[in-house]
């Protein structure tokens, strides 16, 4: 049985972006390969810029708070709501391994 443990209390899936997208949207945040938005685009688009011309306290900052903790993707959301255990609000407290299994000890936050 597959279960999963998270901190958190409610888990938020990311939304599915409806496409095509209206061109106002597309100017205003522009798709790249991290998120939408234009500082994620500078970052797919000129990754050497940022790496060589940034401080390098700034691209520190940047990599710690730009895009926050990953969601799930919508498209694992029907693959897990109902069908695996989820364990919300939950903390690992202690780990045991027997043979090819490992049974994990978790308690409420």
């Amino acid at each position: 049985m597959v279960h999963l443990v998270a901190r958190k209390s409610t888990i938020n899936f990311n939304e599915r972006v409806r496409l095509p997208r209206p061109l106002i949207d597309r100017i205003r945040a522009p798709m790249s390969g991290l998120d939408q938005g234009w500082r994620s685009r500078f970052c797919t688009d000129a990754p050497l810029v940022f790496h060589t011309m940034m401080p390098e306290g700034f691209r520190l900052k940047v990599a710690r708070n730009h895009l926050g903790h990953a969601a799930p993707g919508w498209f694992v959301k029907d693959q897990t709501i109902g069908l695996i255990e989820l364990l919300l609000g939950y903390v690992l407290r202690k780990t045991k391994r027997h043979g090819d299994r490992l049974n994990l000890g978790a308690h409420p936050n």
